[in-house]
């Protein structure tokens, strides 16, 4: 842990001049890029409408990476709609499937455009307009794109529209069966979350080419499905179920134009949000392209000032309403993340504070240090509760279980201790790892305790037993961030020059004994500095950047 640059706590950042934000909202909104004020609107009411808007949704985890490659877009619809033209004109029994490239050719316009690629975006719409057969093609997709070729003023309530709602298609039997094959033989995985995120597909027994909106009264009468589906096209969500597993979907989120190295991140794509720190500060950015962090007036990021020396960890506290910061300057701080202001300045230890953890309550945390102690403290209280001595050198990660009455400590003596809150004595002390102990998680049902140590291994702990259960050998260079998924099942390890693994936890843990299934599952690079792991929207997230030395 190097030290870093002291420098003088400044006021925070705010926003600028209101002639300056009327001035770029005017611009974004002749861009086609509308900013919506988000002022009045609660917590709740702006989280509902991000994930509505699907920006970090779980399908958003693949699309996200797959439509910043400049030749997919392109490349997955014409091998759809080339594939489509392979029919014999005199085929009409399979004609219903055209009626899916409206839809699909409106989607990608979208997504590209909302990549931030502009120009790609009114490149791919020209190129591929004369595509789209306007006798087949719902009322309201046919409006779409006539508001997108006029910029009619119009658009903006047209594109929400569509988006927020699923379109209905109904196709043959046989169409449904030549679908399925082609997904399980050639699609790319665009395509398959289009299907699957925006379009309802229901199978008749005879022949049906009516397209209609789902979900309220959004429904183009003329299009209207004539006849309710009697099956489920089960067969098409089995293959798009299979080959979606097989993709291991995940979602990477690349800080740009930081000016020195990160030190510590947050990931928290629920709201919408992640938290980086460098230079002494806490950086606050929304994940949402040309959205405003609640409770700003400006697209710009807010940064938190109170630390003078580097920023070890992060934590959140009550979800997204607080965050802890702990640092080399002896202090940990509560910040507001409503207002973006400093609450308290908890003060004790004697020497740089290098790891907290909330427990999920809200309130209280634990704190590690270089002293060799671990504090419990209070959120509204700047003094800590208790101290827990016994480690015999630096505490250097801690980890609170799911109930919140025990915590686990991991330090740079090699070993793994386990406390209750009550008192300050330890109730497990988990011997065996052979270098020091850098990061420690529970697992959620709270049986076992997992831990990571710079000898390259990965050990998990029977807390009942009070001993080591299993080890895995990562064979990487140590591993920095543990995360399990929320049912358990998969584990992750990343190192912190961008090596994921994934583990099948589950299947580890019963068969413990076999050496079989103690190798990943699945490993792969982010091409980055790894900053923090998170699982939402059963995907996993990835906060990185590039190291600037």
């Amino acid at each position: 842990m190097d030290d870093s640059k002291t420098e003088t706590i400044n006021k925070q950042r705010r926003c600028k001049s209101e002639i300056v934000r009327q001035a770029v909202f005017a611009y974004l909104e002749k861009r086609n890029y509308p900013i919506e004020n988000h002022e009045k609107l609660t917590l709740q009411e702006f989280e509902l409408k991000k994930l509505v808007q699907c920006e970090v949704s779980r399908p958003n985890s693949i699309l996200y990476t797959c439509f910043n490659s400049d030749p997919v877009i392109d490349q997955t619809f014409m091998k759809f709609v080339n594939w489509l033209k392979e029919f014999p004109k005199n085929h009409e029994d399979n004609s219903d499937l055209n009626s899916l490239v409206g839809p699909i050719f409106c989607h990608l316009y979208f997504e590209i455009l909302r990549g931030g690629h502009t120009e790609r975006a009114s490149n791919f719409f020209t190129n591929h307009l004369h595509l789209i057969d306007k006798q087949i093609t719902n009322q309201v997709v046919l409006e779409l794109i006539n508001a997108i070729g006029s910029n009619s003023g119009e658009l903006h309530h047209l594109k929400e529209t569509f988006q927020s709602h699923k379109i209905s298609v109904s196709l043959s039997r046989e169409s449904v069966n030549l679908l399925k094959q082609f997904l399980s033989e050639s699609a790319h995985i665009v395509l398959l979350q289009i299907l699957q995120s925006y379009i309802h597909i229901t199978e008749l027994e005879k022949q049906k080419t009516d397209v209609e909106f789902v979900n309220d009264t959004l429904t183009s009468n003329h299009y209207r499905t004539k006849e309710k589906h009697q099956n489920t096209i089960s067969n098409l969500q089995k293959a798009i179920s299979v080959l979606k597993d097989d993709q291991m979907p995940i979602y990477v989120t690349h800080l740009q134009n930081v000016k020195d190295d990160v030190t510590c991140g947050l990931l928290k794509r629920e709201f919408g949000t992640a938290l980086f720190c460098y230079n002494n500060k806490i950086v606050v950015r929304s994940l949402i392209t040309l959205k405003q962090l609640p409770g700003t007036t400006n697209l710009e990021d807010v940064v938190l000032l109170g630390h003078n020396k580097q920023i070890y960890e992060l934590s959140f506290v009550n979800q997204l309403k607080f965050v802890l910061s702990a640092s080399e300057d002896k202090t940990i701080r509560l910040f507001d993340l409503n207002d973006y202001t400093q609450k308290k300045v908890y003060r004790g230890h004697e020497y740089p504070v290098y790891c907290v953890d909330s427990c999920s309550n809200a309130n209280y945390f634990i704190s590690g240090s270089y002293d060799h102690t671990a504090r419990l403290w209070v959120i509204d209280r700047k003094d800590s509760l208790r101290v827990f001595a016994g480690h015999t050198q630096a505490v250097t990660c801690v980890g609170t279980h799911p109930n919140c009455a025990y915590f686990a400590t991991g330090s740079a003596d090699k070993n793994l201790r386990l406390w209750t809150l009550e008192d300050n004595m330890p109730v497990r002390l988990f011997l065996g790892s052979k270098g020091t102990i850098y990061s420690t998680i529970f697992n959620n049902n709270g049986e076992y305790l997992i831990s990571a140590s710079d000898d390259k291994k990965v050990r998990v702990w029977d807390l009942v037993a009070g001993k080591e259960l299993l080890e895995l050998d990562t064979n990487c260079d140590l591993v920095s961030h543990l995360l399990l998924s929320n049912d358990d099942k998969i584990l992750i390890t990343g190192t912190n020059d961008g090596i994921i693994k994934y583990w099948n936890f589950e299947e580890i843990i019963k068969n413990e004994k076999s050496d079989n299934v103690r190798e990943p599952i699945s490993q792969f690079s982010v091409n980055a500095n790894l900053v923090n792991v998170e699982h939402c929207f059963d995907t996993f997230g990835f906060l990185t950047y590039q190291s600037v030395s």
